[in-house]
C-alpha cells in the first residue's frame, strides 16, 4: 500500500512528502496551521484519507442512532409498564433480556466481523434493528415485549462492535480522535433521544374525586385554573402515544444503513472498502509511525484479558454510577426526586462535553496518559462524593457529579485506541471479548450493588464506585508495567542490533 504523507500527498518512500511537510511548515504561521494545511491537504489529495473519513462519518451517524435506541427505552420505561400492565419489578426484566441480547450480539458480531465483508454486516445489522426499535411499543404482551428487546439488544451489540472494530482498523495509531469522535456521537443520540419522546409520552391526571384508599397526595386543578391543596387522589395515566417516538427512533435507525449500503455496492467497481490501517508519518520527525509488536500467543492473551477486565470495570462503574445516583440521593440524603434528576442530567451534560473535547485532547496527550489522568480525576472526584454525602454538602455533590461525567467521558474509546496504537491490531473478536465482558460486568454487579444497598447501607453506592477505580489503576498500571517489559524494552533491543 502507497504510504501518505502528513500533507496528504501519495509517496512510496516518503522522501517526496517529508518535503512537502517542510514546505508547509515553513510557510505556516502557526501549529493549529499546519495541522489544518495537512487535514485539508489530504481530503484533497489523498484518496486513501478521504474514503476512511467518510466511512468514519458514516459510523459516528450510526453511533447517533445507537444512542438514540439505547435512550429511548429507559426515557419511555413508565408507558412500556403501562403497555404490559406490569409493575416496576417485573419490568425490569426489560433490561435484562436487552443486556443478555447485547452479549450474545456483540460475541456473534466480533466472530462475524472478522469473517465476512463487513459493509454488509452493519447493512444487515442497522436494518434489523431498525425493524425491532420501530416494533418494540406494538408488542402488548410481556413475553412479546422481552423477545423484541432481546434481539433489539442483539442487533444493538453487533451495531457497536462493529462501529468500534471499523474505526480502530482503518485508522490504526491514528484512530484516537475518530474514536473519541464516534463515541460523542453515541452519547448526543442519547441526549436527544428523550426529547423526541416527550411529545408523546402518556400525560398523569389526578382525578377530582376523593378517594381514601389512593395512595398519592397532590394539588387538583379546577377548571378555572386555580386548585385545592390536600384533595387526595390517585395519580392515573392517560393514553400513550409512544408508537410515534419508537417509529422516529425506527426511521432515524433506518437511515444509517442507507450509506453502508451504497458503499457496499459501490464496492465492486469502486475503491469503496477499506479494512485495513492507512499509513502515516510522524510530522516532527518526518518518518513513519511504529510498527505494532508481534507478541507471543501467551502475552496476547494477558493483554487481552487485563484490557477486557479495565474497560469493563470502568464500563460497570459508569452505568452504575449513572443508573442509581438519583436513587441514592433521594433516598439516603433525603432529596427531592426533580434535584435528584437535574443531578443526573448535569453527569450525562457535562459527560456528552467532555467526550466533545475529547476529540481535541487526543491532539495534545499520549492516549495512555490520558487515561490515567481521567482515571485520577473520575477517583478524586468519588472521594469527593463520599465525604460530601457524609456531611451531606449539597454544593461539593454537584461539582463531584459534574466532574465524575467529565472523568469518565474519554476513558471507554481510549481504552481500544490504546490497543490499537500500542499493543493489538483491533480485529472483530477482540472487540466482542471487550464488549461481552462489559455486558457480563453490567449484569452482575447490579446484584452486588442492590444487595448491600438495601441490606447494609447506601453509602456503599460509593464504596463500591471508589473501590472499582482503584482497581481500575491498579490494573493500568499493571499493562503500562507489561507494555514497558514486553513491548519496549524489545523494541529498544531490536533498534541496538540493528545499530550493532
Amino acid at each position: 500500500m502507497s504510504e501518505i504523507s502528513t500533507s496528504g500527498t501519495i509517496t512510496m518512500d516518503g522522501t517526496k512528502g517529508s518535503e512537502t511537510v517542510q514546505s508547509h511548515v515553513s510557510s505556516a504561521k502557526s501549529t493549529s496551521d499546519i495541522e489544518k494545511v495537512n487535514f485539508l491537504d489530504k481530503l484533497r489529495h489523498s484518496g486513501e484519507y478521504r474514503i476512511r473519513f467518510l466511512h468514519t462519518c458514516f459510523v459516528v451517524w450510526m453511533f447517533i442512532t445507537l444512542g438514540w435506541n439505547v435512550s429511548v427505552v429507559g426515557g419511555t420505561f413508565p408507558d412500556l409498564r403501562l403497555i404490559i400492565q406490569k409493575d416496576l419489578e417485573t419490568a425490569s426484566w426489560i433490561f435484562t433480556l436487552g443486556s443478555l441480547g447485547y452479549l450474545v450480539g456483540a460475541f456473534i458480531g466480533g466472530l462475524l466481523f472478522d469473517r465476512m465483508n463487513r459493509l454488509l454486516l452493519l447493512v444487515v445489522v442497522t436494518i434489523l434493528n431498525a425493524l425491532a426499535i420501530a416494533a418494540f411499543p406494538w408488542c402488548s404482551t410481556f413475553p412479546s415485549m422481552l423477545a423484541i428487546n432481546f434481539f433489539s439488544g442483539v442487533f444493538n451489540g453487533g451495531m457497536d462492535v462493529g462501529g468500534n472494530s471499523h474505526v480502530a482498523s482503518i485508522w490504526g495509531q491514528n484512530a484516537a480522535p475518530f474514536m473519541q469522535t464516534i463515541h460523542f456521537g453515541f452519547s448526543f443520540g442519547g441526549i436527544i433521544s428523550p426529547l423526541t419522546a416527550e411529545p408523546f409520552l402518556a400525560p398523569k391526571s389526578c382525578p377530582d374525586v376523593p378517594n381514601i384508599n389512593t395512595t398519592f397526595t397532590t394539588s387538583v386543578p379546577f377548571a378555572n385554573g386555580t386548585t385545592e391543596a390536600g384533595t387526595e387522589c390517585e395519580e392515573v395515566y392517560g393514553e400513550t402515544h409512544i408508537h410515534y417516538a419508537y417509529l422516529i427512533a425506527g426511521i432515524v435507525s433506518l437511515s444509517a444503513t442507507v450509506p453502508f449500503l451504497c458503499l457496499y455496492l459501490l464496492s465492486k467497481r469502486y475503491y469503496t472498502y477499506v479494512d485495513s490501517p492507512i499509513a502515516s508519518f510522524n510530522i516532527s520527525e518526518g518518518k513513519k509511525l511504529k510498527e505494532l509488536p508481534n507478541l507471543s500467543l501467551p502475552n496476547r492473551v494477558l493483554f487481552v484479558t487485563l484490557l477486557m477486565l479495565l474497560i469493563s470495570i470502568y464500563a460497570c462503574t459508569e452505568g452504575r454510577f449513572s443508573g442509581l445516583l438519583t436513587t441514592f440521593l433521594t433516598d439516603h440524603l433525603d432529596w427531592s426526586t426533580a434535584d435528584g434528576l437535574h443531578v443526573t442530567s448535569l453527569f450525562w451534560g457535562t459527560f456528552a462535553a467532555g467526550r466533545f473535547i475529547g476529540i481535541l485532547v487526543t491532539r495534545f496527550l499520549k492516549t495512555p496518559t490520558m487515561i490515567l489522568i481521567y482515571l485520577i480525576a473520575l477517583t478524586v472526584s468519588f472521594v469527593g462524593m463520599f465525604f460530601a454525602a457524609k456531611y451531606n454538602v449539597r454544593a461539593l455533590i454537584w461539582a463531584c457529579a459534574a466532574l465524575a461525567g467529565f472523568s469518565m467521558s474519554v476513558i471507554f474509546p481510549s481504552i481500544f485506541t490504546w490497543t490499537a496504537e500500542s499493543i493489538l491490531v483491533v480485529t472483530g473478536t477482540i472487540s466482542a471479548i471487550y464488549l461481552v465482558g462489559v455486558s457480563v460486568f453490567n449484569m452482575l454487579f447490579p446484584l452486588l450493588y442492590g444487595y448491600l444497598m438495601d441490606n447494609f447501607t447506601q453509602m456503599y453506592f460509593v464504596d463500591l464506585l471508589i473501590a472499582q477505580c482503584v482497581v481500575s489503576l491498579c490494573i493500568y498500571i499493571s499493562i503500562r508495567i507489561l507494555v514497558k517489559v514486553n513491548i519496549q524494552t524489545k523494541n529498544d533491543l531490536n533498534k541496538t542490533s540493528v545499530l550493532y
